[in-house]
């Protein structure tokens, strides 16, 4: 997903490409609009490839996948995001979504639905964690949802990434909001936007929030794999600390 990062979410290609369409659809240029899908679908069937190559391929070369069936269903492209749906129907119909989102010239990725997730084994799930870790690394992701909720108080209402930093909302009206630096480091102390710093705000370590600071050496990658021939290795040992699915 490195070619659709930087020349597609980071230079906006695909929002272009969404203004191009909205445009062609609004002068009537039927031609010019079907083209333009066609690109999208060909952006589409790049990520699916991805996916299949960089994620589904492996679980199920892993013997502690135990040949779980894994396939991509749905990709839907947006101006800022990209949900993967991923269905395993040995474990239910309601699929695993992921997301891709652009926001603020941060690459955002994490689980959007768990769907199946509940039902995976304690080494299946340590084996997708690991899985997933190489697919954000190779997509160039920069947080995810689920290392930036463990960083956060139990008590955090929302959070949300924007030009500002990350903003955390730290009850429903909204009376104490707070704001964190990304661009900071190695710690980020909390900033008040509309008061002060509510109890219990911590600051943040930047190696434990930002997945673009977590470690993953190839020679750990092949180790964790277990070399070229698919099975498990020392997954516990060697796959990145930070938790990448949702409790």
């Amino acid at each position: 997903m490195l070619p659709l990062r930087r020349p597609g979410f980071h230079s906006g290609t695909i929002p272009k490409l969404y203004k191009k369409l909205r445009r062609a659809e609004r002068h009537g240029q039927q031609n010019a609009a079907r083209k333009i899908l066609a690109t999208l679908h060909h952006v589409e069937e790049s990520v699916g490839r991805f996916i299949e190559r960089e994620l589904l391929t492996l679980l199920r070369q892993n013997k502690s996948w135990a040949g779980l069936p894994i396939e991509t269903v749905s990709i839907r492209l947006a101006t800022n995001r990209i949900p993967v749906e991923l269905h395993c129907r040995t474990l239910g119909e309601m699929p695993l979504v992921l997301a891709f989102a652009h926001q603020s010239g941060w690459l955002l990725a994490g689980v959007l639905e768990p769907g199946w997730l509940v039902m995976l084994s304690a080494d299946q799930r340590q084996t997708l964690a690991a899985a997933l870790a190489g697919l954000y690394k190779m997509a160039g992701v920069d947080l995810t949802c689920e290392q930036i909720a463990r960083s956060l108080p139990a008590t955090t209402f929302a959070f949300d990434v924007a030009d500002a930093g990350l903003i955390v909302w730290t009850s429903v009206d909204g009376g104490q909001d707070v704001a964190y630096d990304l661009h900071v480091d190695p710690e980020l102390p909390p900033i008040p936007l509309n008061g002060g710093v509510p109890v219990g705000m911590p600051v943040l370590d930047a190696r434990r929030l930002l997945f673009s600071k977590t470690p993953l050496a190839w020679t750990d990658w092949v180790n964790t794999w277990g070399g070229w021939d698919g099975d498990h290795a020392d997954l516990e040992g060697h796959a990145p600390a930070t938790a990448l699915l949702p409790i």
